[in-house]
């Protein structure tokens, strides 16, 4: 079973150090084979993954000009660079189908995880129509969907419509959650209509909190492959995502020089979880 997971050169300096972390404790607590999407040059960072049996393709986005040209109009180099790493998540059928995997399934997360224990388990019962995802921020509002952890039915998702529409909303995309907007409104059909009527997000949102229609395609993963510090302790959580409140921010936080939408995600079990992601940091760097 692959584990996928990517980022770009110029997201190294910011999310190397998690990457590394999400390989040993992968490597300690799971059974997966870990595939890491990276759009630049073999580094020393790539070789370092390399040591760790860590399989790394060179992948650039099919949709990198395309964000470049949004991102330049509107002098956002920063976005750009955030957004081209992003992406790289929606090459996964296609990189699939190149190199000739025999997967049906691939289970993705974001880099800023922790494997807890073997997600396998869970996993394997798992045969989602096109992908499995956990709601955001908020454990009982599936709609808001978060693509932090995703397990993928990769030759579902080639879907001939996506790169038009994807192409045709690049700048909404990216004032939404990049290429997480492409999973929520592209596999929503309402949201879809939405974004054609311009109905603000907000608004969708709002509507939808008050008519009980499952709209979205995607199905639940379980909440363990996907678990959020700010939820609070969870024995068989397997992957714990370090989604908002990062471990690189507690400088900030004592500070209160955070947002306070971030700054409120600090709860005991983050602190917990945060001594954890530095214990596995000085792993990785012995590594």
């Amino acid at each position: 079973m692959k584990w996928v997971f990517a980022l770009n050169a110029e997201s190294v300096e910011r999310y190397g150090d998690f990457a590394r972390v999400a390989v040993v404790s992968a490597k300690r607590h799971s059974s997966l084979d870990a595939v890491c999407l990276f759009d630049g040059e073999e580094d020393e960072f790539t070789r370092w993954l390399q040591a760790q049996g860590v399989e790394v393709l060179h992948v650039r986005s099919r949709f990198y000009n395309d964000i470049q040209a949004v991102a330049n109009a509107r002098n956002g180099a920063g976005c750009a660079r955030i957004a081209t790493g992003a992406f790289l998540r929606l090459e996964i059928p296609r990189i699939a189908r190149e190199y000739d995997w025999k997967d049906e399934f691939v289970f993705y997360t974001d880099c800023d995880v922790i494997f807890e224990r073997d997600p396998y388990p869970l996993l394997e019962t798992l045969r989602p129509h096109l992908f499995a995802a956990t709601p955001e921020t908020f454990k009982n509002k599936p709609l808001h969907m978060n693509t932090g952890a995703m397990w993928m039915n990769i030759k579902a998702l080639e879907d001939p419509e996506l790169d038009a529409w994807t192409r045709a909303n690049m700048e909404k995309c990216l004032n939404f959650h990049f290429d997480q907007a492409v999973f929520r409104v592209f596999y929503n059909p309402l949201h879809r209509l939405a974004w054609r009527l311009g109905i603000p997000n907000s608004l969708f949102y709002g509507l939808m909190s008050r008519v009980p229609l499952h709209s979205w395609k995607w199905d639940d993963l379980p909440l363990e492959l996907n678990w959020k510090p700010y939820w609070g302790p969870n024995l068989h959580a397997c992957v714990i995502h370090f989604h908002g409140l990062k471990p690189t921010q507690r400088f900030e936080l004592e500070r209160k020089t955070l947002p306070s939408f971030i700054s409120t995600m600090q709860t005991p079990f983050f602190d917990e979880c945060a001594t954890k992601w530095d214990d596995w940091l000085e792993k990785a760097r012995t590594a």
